[in-house]
């Protein structure tokens, strides 16, 4: 399939309507343009042009917006997440809502003084700003927390990058899932004394 090249104010629009959408709800484009603080008359000319590349689909009426397409996720890459899993996040201690966490990625992990995470968000980054303290965790997977100050925000591409203070691994989160990868390890039947048991039975015979 071919790739779609957009404009960055294009991209940044389609995001901020896919962070504030789960693929079923209408979003009206002054709520779009509050987001990205961009005038609306902007929001909606661009619109034009993205329901014309048929990654949004605008609804008319009194309570009307535009709603994404799949063909948006597909385009920006994103994965429609219909129950995501929570992952807390707290902007200089206070926590941030109605943000999920997609990806965490790390460089220069060898060195403590130059050790920087990538994250990913959906949602609305507004309220982010360069050195603003932030906490990320714990991961549902593995309980990792990491905190740090924010080095980067990309409104388009919705990533944080973070200066990297301290890492840690919640024991909890931890121990719950080495005893469930226990439990589906006994689950698993061994056949094998079957499997022998009929091998012997056809050479009696």
């Amino acid at each position: 399939m071919q790739t779609l090249e957009l404009s960055a104010s294009q991209k940044r629009i389609l995001t901020a309507l896919l962070n504030r959408s789960d693929g079923e709800e209408v979003v009206r484009g002054k709520d779009i343009a509050k987001a990205i603080d961009r005038n609306p008359g902007t929001v909606r000319n661009r619109m034009q042009s993205l329901t014309a590349l048929k990654l949004v689909e605008g609804v008319p009426g009194p309570k009307g917006g535009y709603k994404p397409t799949m063909k948006a996720y597909e385009t920006l890459d994103i994965d429609r997440m219909e129950q995501p899993t929570w992952v807390p996040i707290e902007v200089n201690g206070e926590p941030l809502r109605e943000v999920t966490v997609e990806g965490l990625t790390f460089s220069g992990v060898h060195n403590p003084e130059v050790c920087r995470a990538q994250v990913t968000l959906r949602g609305i980054l507004t309220d982010l700003s360069e050195g603003d303290r932030i906490a990320v965790g714990p991961t549902p997977t593995t309980g990792l927390r990491i905190e740090g100050r924010i080095d980067a925000v990309d409104a388009v591409e919705n990533t944080l990058v973070v200066e990297t203070r301290r890492m840690e691994i919640e024991a909890d989160v931890a121990d719950e899932r080495v005893a469930t990868d226990e439990r589906e390890t006994e689950e698993v039947v061994d056949t094998t004394g079957y499997v022998d048991a009929d091998v012997v039975a056809g050479d009696a015979d």
